[in-house]
């Protein structure tokens, strides 16, 4: 996957960054199952690299390994549960703002792979802003200092 490959591979220049081992097959798998659905291949791809993502300028959430890192499962399960305007089921929450907004991925329907942001203050809890045709392309927007 090119679109995906160089961003990635950026990742790894960030200053005062962490990141995981890299998720195993059968770990995105499992998580695949818990959602019910497979996952973008772009996302799926950083998974299985990084496992999940901190620096000063980008935070990606994942699959956690340690305590390091918000799991994008549990992150995703308190966003629908605990607040105020429950998160659409179809949506993954793989960052936040740091101001309470989530960068997404819509998991299912004819948009599914585009990276969309859902903002915490919203009237609409179905109201979601395209920030990027899939989170490949949102990743590159932030790696080259883009909206966050």
């Amino acid at each position: 996957m090119p679109g995906i490959r160089d961003s990635l591979e950026s990742l790894r220049s960030l200053e005062a960054a962490a990141w995981g081992p890299g998720a195993t097959e059968s770990t995105v798998a499992a998580l695949e199952s818990t959602l019910g659905c497979r996952l973008p291949d772009d996302y799926r791809e950083f998974l299985l690299e990084f496992g999940w993502f901190e620096s000063p300028s980008v935070t990606i959430h994942g699959i956690a390994t340690d305590e390091h890192a918000d799991a994008v499962l549990d992150v995703m399960k308190w966003e629908q549960n605990e607040t105020v305007n429950p998160l659409p089921a179809n949506l993954l929450p793989f960052s936040n703002d740091g101001a309470g907004n989530l960068s997404c991925v819509i998991l299912s329907g004819p948009a599914a792979g585009t990276a969309v942001l859902v903002d915490h203050d919203r009237d609409d809890p179905d109201e979601v802003e395209p920030e990027a045709s899939s989170f490949a392309d949102w990743l590159k927007q932030r790696l080259r200092g883009g909206p966050t």
